[in-house]
């Protein structure tokens, strides 16, 4: 049998730093709880078993929130940063089409335009246009 090794994964996928967090909050919310649950319990008029009982049941129920309300609050909180940064390369993403497409539109429109002078300068020299399917006229071409 291999001894154990001193580092452990626990299952929680709480980031080290803010391991502190989550056993505060952890620790607010159990004591705060089962300080309710017991006086809940005792006040409530109900015979010792009843009372044992039910103070165990509540114990339950407060660990259980112990551990979850505090780990949703993390996660929440690492989420919008997951969330921010995902927003960021969108924008980005579609910042970079946005310039692609206007880099075309511009090549095109300065290729339709040397296509229109071409055709300018070889009809005023008596020439068949080299871009016949163009006009001179940029409104022409519509």
């Amino acid at each position: 049998m291999e001894p154990e090794s001193g580092v452990r994964v626990g299952i929680w996928s709480i980031v080290e730093d803010k391991r502190v967090w989550f056993v505060t909050g952890f620790l607010v919310i159990a004591f705060y709880g089962s300080g309710l649950v017991v006086w809940s319990e005792v006040t409530g008029g109900k015979g010792l078993v009843v009372t044992s009982l039910g103070i165990i049941r509540g114990l339950g129920e407060v660990v259980i929130a112990a551990v979850c309300i505090p780990f949703a609050i993390l996660q929440g909180v690492d989420m919008t940063g997951v969330m921010t940064q995902w927003m960021k390369d969108r924008l980005e993403r579609k910042r970079e089409e946005v310039r692609e497409q206007a880099l075309r539109e511009g090549r095109e429109e300065g290729r339709l335009k040397a296509c229109r002078e071409a055709n300018a300068w070889a009809r005023k020299q008596g020439l068949n246009p080299p871009f016949p399917d163009l006009g001179d006229d940029p409104s022409a071409d519509g």
